[in-house]
């Protein structure tokens, strides 16, 4: 079993601002809003660089493990996810005075997976999130 480190501290919603913990289980926040996912980034900052993700073999959004709620490797649930490839936009750029300017190609991903979304993404981060402290609990 690898242990991975995490940067998130802590959970908070997104009206009131009031914390949560992130290492448990929860729905929405007391006031019905959704929970957002808080980091140490200056930790995060001083742990990686910037291009340590791309460096890395795995595909999907695992590669950026340092961001995610799971903490052993025995937990990372995977969907077969993929990255969404970025394509340059030159014209976009020149036109917002930018030097580059990229979006992500869904066709892409839609091709591979019909049923993919945004949400359905982040499936397998929740999943293993859940398995880690269901497991610390009761074992």
């Amino acid at each position: 079993m690898q242990q991975y480190p995490t940067f998130v501290s802590h959970l908070e919603c997104g009206l009131t601002g009031r914390r949560y913990p992130a290492d448990t289980i929860h729905g929405l926040s007391e006031a019905g809003r959704p929970l957002l996912v808080r980091y140490d980034l200056p930790a995060l900052a001083k742990a990686i660089d910037r291009g340590t993700p791309a460096t890395r073999g795995e595909g999907g959004f695992w590669r950026y493990r340092e961001m995610l709620p799971v903490r052993r490797s025995e937990n990372v649930v995977s969907l077969g996810e993929v990255m969404t490839p970025l394509i340059d936009l030159p014209r976009t750029a020149a036109r917002l005075g930018a030097a580059r300017h990229r979006a992500a190609w869904r066709a892409m991903r839609c091709i591979r997976h019909p049923a993919s979304s945004s949400c359905n993404m982040m499936t397998p981060s929740a999943t293993a999130s859940i398995v880690e402290i269901v497991k610390n609990r009761w074992g």
